[in-house]
């Protein structure tokens, strides 16, 4: 990090200007993926007559993840060479954050206890384990060649398959199994119309990819750029000072892309594929400026790329997540939050790292750090980890969000913070090593 050039007044307290610049852009990428690219997703699903299934894992994973994604493919190496830690540092720093701080702030702030259907979250996170896998057995040697990013694809593709053709026929076996072996039907339930019954039949099974569909969906009526959503008016509807604040501060940006990206939500506009490609450019560079910051600020700061991406960066890509998933849950809809969260974690491992590393490969060479051995390996394990520990809890807790869970999400995901942080190269050697990590002379783990 040293090839950055850095000024002199970067070094004489600039880099809080890096920060709020950082801040600002996390504040453009959440406007353009909420008010644009999601609104883009969703037309070119209905004109593909595609089902909330296929919709679910295919456009509105996208929409749900880009900002992750735009990080992990510029910071992969196929997009102008700027080979970092940040991506996969991101990806498992936002994969934790997903799990403790999203999950966490929906069971504090639904106003209410909030019923979860085992199934749902059992299929995910059997999926969601098994990509971490994956993902482990991929850096274990330091390097990702372009068929283990294909292998993270195909594991997608299962995934995929899996959601669209056989979790229907299970969740039908498993209410003809709860009913006494009597079959309603002879025709297998579509998991939309599953979805549709879950309030009134004791909180039965629920499709995820159907719920990440009306998740995003209410992404895209947040009006970020207005400031004048749900929550930001006072009791007699007047704005609160509040989003007074918010409509001001995005105003450049509200300005940036009426004149550069045409609103498909107008009936005159419907060209959601000029929207969805205008939405694209504006993400990665509002990406690769955010990353640009972050080098310099990380720089500055003695701060590794790692820990950039862990930390700063995880948290700032998973702003429209946490948005989609508190609103819903507010409206009492514990199933789609949790399943939004892990579903795009599933989504972020699968193609947000294995498609750009493959990419990598194809046309710069493998994908290659001494991160993959380090920390980044250890990070890997405890997200695995923190996934048997939401299970235990929500066991614990009969399967229902209570504020007390989300208080110990919210710990346990400051606890991993801090040994980022200890773990870390922070101006010297660390204050803890890693002994569970151990590598040969080649560099690969054992």
């Amino acid at each position: 990090m040293g090839d950055l050039g850095l000024q002199q007044w970067e070094l004489s307290g600039g880099v809080l200007l890096h920060l709020l610049g950082v801040l600002y852009l996390f504040l453009g990428i959440a406007i353009i993926c909420d008010e644009y690219f999601v609104e883009s997703l969703e037309l070119l699903a209905d004109y593909l007559s595609l089902s909330p299934d296929v919709a679910g894992c295919t456009l509105m994973a996208i929409g749900s993840s880009a900002p992750e994604l735009a990080v992990a493919i510029i910071t992969g190496g196929p997009v102008a060479g700027k080979k970092g830690d940040e991506g996969i540092a991101t990806i498992v720093g936002s994969a934790i954050f997903n799990l403790m701080i999203i999950i966490g702030l929906c069971a504090i702030f639904a106003g209410k206890v909030l019923e979860i259907a085992a199934y749902p979250i059992l299929r995910d996170t059997t999926f969601y384990a098994a990509s971490i896998v994956m993902l482990f057995l991929c850096i274990r040697d330091g390097q990702v060649l372009w068929w283990e990013g294909l292998i993270l694809l195909l594991g997608y593709c299962v995934y995929l398959f899996y959601v669209v053709y056989l979790n229907s026929r299970v969740v039908l076996w498993l209410e003809t199994r709860r009913r006494g072996g009597q079959k309603s039907t002879n025709r297998v339930v579509p998991s939309a119309d599953i979805e549709a019954k879950a309030d009134s039949d004791a909180k039965t099974d629920t499709d995820s990819a159907a719920s990440e569909t009306g998740t995003l969906g209410s992404i895209g009526s947040s009006k970020v750029a207005d400031g004048t959503g749900e929550g930001e008016a006072d009791e007699e509807g007047r704005p609160t000072a509040l989003s007074r604040v918010v409509w001001l501060v995005s105003l450049p940006y509200a300005c940036l892309f009426l004149v550069t990206v045409p609103d498909c939500r107008k009936e005159r506009w419907r060209k959601y594929v000029v929207t969805f490609f205008m939405s694209v450019i504006w993400i990665m560079g509002l990406s690769f400026a955010m990353l640009e910051l972050c080098r310099r600020a990380g720089c500055v700061m003695n701060l590794p790329q790692a820990v950039m991406g862990q930390v700063i960066i995880a948290a700032g890509t998973s702003v429209p997540d946490a948005l989609a998933s508190i609103s819903v849950a507010r409206d009492g809809q514990g199933d789609m939050a949790v399943s939004n969260v892990i579903g795009s974690n599933v989504f972020n491992i699968f193609v947000g790292l294995g498609f750009p590393w493959m990419l990598c490969d194809l046309i710069r060479g493998p994908y290659a750090s001494s991160a993959l051995t380090e920390g980044l390996v250890a990070s890997v394990i405890i997200l695995f980890g923190y996934i048997l520990l939401l299970l235990a809890v929500m066991l614990c807790s009969s399967w229902k969000l209570r504020p007390w869970v989300g208080y110990l999400l919210i710990a346990l995901h400051l606890l991993y913070i801090i040994w980022v942080l200890l773990t870390s190269r922070l101006g010297g050697d660390p204050v803890l090593t890693i002994p569970l990590v151990n590598a040969d002379e080649n560099g690969v783990l054992y």
